[in-house]
């Protein structure tokens, strides 16, 4: 656990609406990141090889993508500033009367926050080289003949994991992880510094604003007083809330009122729910339905009635 020092942001304010002295968080997830498996060397892939009187280009096998600079993650260096986000939720406070007679009990719902380093470093990152999309040539869009070897890799894996969910014959089976160019680093613990309990109402606008403006002081600023933005994450409500209430602050007179360091986005199982819809919004379309493969075929095929395109009924489908 580091201090809120190690992360370069400043230090909360000490106030009657911020309770701090809390214990240490052990929220933290684990990223599970899928990337490229390596299976199946003696398959070779069709339809890739150049002309007979021609040189073929060499296709690397799973075994040499293991050992390529690809997965070389010794390779990386960890940035000296890694840089951080900060994200909270709504946590529940029960409130207990001491007149039982004249009060009831009553449950608070108050805001948790904490910020939590960056495991892989992206502020290294140049905008040098940046160019107009224009000026990108054709081929960079084309699949590459290493983009066809890796895709095989990621379906076979993924076929893997499938044939050992639905047949208890493989259930002792082992199937290695996808690995990628962070495996490793993705695989360690997270680094979190609790920043206290806000007691403000996150349901609200008012308390949400609150939210907000308390986090903001922890946005790292230049020596020009520019602000230098940074992610700040939540379930899909409170994305929504975090939206909103940026909205209602952008034409304020003071800059720093105006929230423009803080990022609204979505975590874990709200993204992937989110990306999720918006893939059904896209693909799964009656027009669609005599297309073979396509997703409404696939349900008129196999008598998948209920499913809609609400990912409440996607499950049944996949």
């Amino acid at each position: 656990m580091k201090s809120q020092e190690d992360l370069g942001g400043p230090l909360a304010d000490q106030g009657e609406r911020f309770v701090g002295d809390h214990d240490e968080l052990d929220t933290s997830e684990t990223d599970s990141t899928s990337g490229l498996s390596s299976s199946s060397e003696e398959h070779d892939v069709n339809g890739l090889s150049s002309d007979e009187n021609e040189e073929d280009e060499a296709i690397p096998l799973p075994s040499d993508l293991e050992n390529s600079s690809f997965f070389n993650e010794s390779e990386y260096e960890e940035n000296k500033y890694p840089g951080y986000s900060v994200c909270w939720d709504n946590v529940q406070k029960l409130s207990i009367s001491r007149h039982s007679l004249r009060r009831d009990n009553k449950m608070m719902l108050w805001a948790l926050c904490f910020a939590a380093k960056n495991r892989i470093s992206f502020c290294d990152l140049s905008e040098d080289d940046v160019c107009s999309v224009r000026d990108i040539g054709i081929e960079k869009y084309l699949p590459s003949v290493r983009d066809w070897q890796e895709l095989k890799q990621r379906m076979e894996h993924v076929v893997q994991i499938i044939v050992k969910r639905h047949f208890s014959q493989f259930n002792e089976v082992d199937i290695p992880s996808c690995l990628h160019e962070y495996s490793d680093i993705s695989s360690k613990k997270s680094d979190i510094v609790n920043l206290g309990v806000i007691q403000e109402n996150p349901s609200s606008a008012k308390g949400t604003l609150e939210i907000m403006k308390y986090l903001d002081k922890y946005v790292p600023v230049s020596q020009e007083g520019r602000p230098y933005p940074i992610l700040c994450h939540g379930d899909q409500l409170s994305v929504e809330r975090m939206i909103d209430a940026k909205l209602s602050m952008a034409f304020s007179e003071d800059e720093v009122d105006q929230l423009r360091g803080l990022i609204p986005r979505p975590q874990g199982f709200h993204k992937r729910c989110i990306v999720l819809q918006d893939s059904m919004n896209r693909l799964f379309s009656g027009s669609t339905v005599g297309d073979k493969g396509s997703l409404f075929h696939i349900k008129n095929k196999f008598g998948f009635r209920p499913v809609k395109k609400k990912i409440q009924t996607v499950s049944t489908l996949l």
